[in-house]
């Protein structure tokens, strides 16, 4: 199919979808605005399919209207830089993929595409899902994203849900995509919203070789949750100065940012936060932590950091709705 019926397809179903959606879908949503000082970027797979590359998409006054916006996004992807029709074997096989509907609530977004996605490759998918997600995610009032393919959630290949989306979701440098993207599912907890107790959330991460997965664990319970009535148990401005393992023990030292935490978070659920879910890989046997390579001191006044923590679920609330679940259908109609 010619890449001029590409578009044209893309404009008819936004004007079907703009129909549907004005009957009440945006009137009655209320959403948060964001904060946005450049141009939204539109990540877009290069001609060869191997790559996401970032194109400017123009928009220096970004509408108000979300709906507006993202109607323009869509469009502007399927054009090259200079405005003409994209091209390129992938464009080509893309060109089956129909999106047929569009909802937006309480700040998520759901994109419905038809069959026909399931037929692009692993990698195609993959290329095509994040260039898409993290293009979305910069729209005011969407904080997630999530997809379905002709009325089902999309899933991972082992049958588990994919769930929502944010920018965090694919650790990606552009430029080395395509070639060092590794896929795993998180086991993280964190905070209740009382800070008394554990909230579990699983969450499917790409992102590069390079990344240790215990580096990536706790850069991911920093960013904080997409579950429901939960928060990061570590401050977000707290960085990580590294994070090694050696002998199955995982070593944890963070700035002096660690020491100036949320108060209503308890101090066993900041540091059993990071030790179970560190535990959760299955390759450590205790955690240290340190605040700027020291141990030997007491934090909060409560716990001795010199010292190898272990796994403790206790803390885990298991009547707390988990976010394997809150990404399945029935549990978003709650």
């Amino acid at each position: 199919m010619a890449k001029r019926d590409i578009k044209y397809k893309f404009n008819n179903m936004i004007m079907a979808l703009a129909i549907v959606l004005l009957t009440g879908m945006f009137m009655s949503a209320c959403v948060d605005s964001r904060d946005l000082t450049d141009n939204i970027i539109i990540y877009k797979i290069n001609e060869e399919g191997t790559d996401i590359e970032e194109v400017d998409s123009g928009m220096s006054t970004v509408p108000e209207d979300t709906w507006e916006t993202i109607t323009y996004l869509l469009n502007t992807y399927w054009l090259d830089a200079s405005g003409d029709n994209a091209s390129g074997e992938l464009y080509e096989r893309l060109s089956d993929v129909e999106l047929i509907d569009i909802k937006v609530d309480n700040n998520a977004l759901t994109l419905e595409f038809n069959s026909a996605y399931n037929n692009l490759g692993k990698y195609e998918e993959l290329l095509y899902r994040a260039s898409v997600v993290e293009t979305l995610i910069q729209i005011r009032g969407i904080n997630r994203i999530s997809f379905k393919v002709a009325g089902e959630y999309l899933t991972n290949e082992d049958g588990s849900p994919v769930g929502f989306m944010n920018e965090d979701t694919f650790v990606l440098n552009p430029s080395s995509f395509f070639n060092s993207y590794q896929e795993v599912t998180l086991t993280l907890y964190y905070s209740s919203e009382d800070g008394q107790s554990l909230v579990r959330e699983e969450r499917t991460v790409h992102y590069l070789n390079s990344v240790s997965l215990q580096k990536l664990v706790v850069d991911q319970l920093i960013k904080g949750p997409l579950t429901d009535d939960a928060k990061s148990a570590i401050s977000a401005e707290t960085n990580v100065i590294s994070v090694t393992l050696s002998n199955g023990i995982c070593y944890v030292n963070f700035d002096s940012g660690f020491l100036t935490q949320d108060v209503t978070v308890s101090e066993e659920v900041v540091i059993y936060s990071i030790v179970d879910s560190l535990f959760a890989l299955g390759d450590i046997d205790s955690v240290k932590i340190s605040v700027n390579g020291e141990s030997d001191m007491v934090y909060r006044d409560s716990i001795s950091l010199d010292q190898e923590f272990h796994e403790d679920l206790s803390l885990v609330d298991l009547s707390a709705a988990s976010s394997d679940a809150i990404y399945t259908e029935d549990s978003e109609e709650e």
